[in-house]
């Protein structure tokens, strides 16, 4: 079982999802258009696009991809830079108001 941060960066989505670069970036013009529901990231910088592990393993499971799962530790067994990761993390989705509920994906 591989723990990952919950917030993927375009590496793991392609490596999760299946597709190019090109391709991801391709789905996220289309979602933020209103067309299909691919997850639409959020910004962690300027030039820098991450994208919520829920989400992605929400549209994995919709769309029947076959990848490794997300999954993410409780923060019982989190080491302290996971803590320290999982506290930036939460900061960075609630300044674009998302809250992060990874309850159900925790291992």
């Amino acid at each position: 079982m591989r723990v990952i941060d919950p917030l993927l960066g375009i590496k793991e989505m392609m490596r999760i999802t299946g597709l190019s670069r090109v391709s991801v970036y391709r789905k996220v013009s289309a979602a933020r258009a209103g067309q299909g529901r691919f997850p639409i990231p959020v910004s962690e910088s300027k030039e820098r696009l991450r994208w919520c592990a829920a989400d992605v393993e929400a549209y994995c499971q919709a769309r029947g991809v076959s990848q490794s799962p997300v999954n993410v530790p409780s923060p019982s067994r989190m080491t302290k830079l996971q803590q320290e990761r999982r506290a930036h993390t939460e900061a960075v989705l609630a300044g674009h108001g998302i809250a992060l509920n990874l309850t159900k994906n925790e291992v």
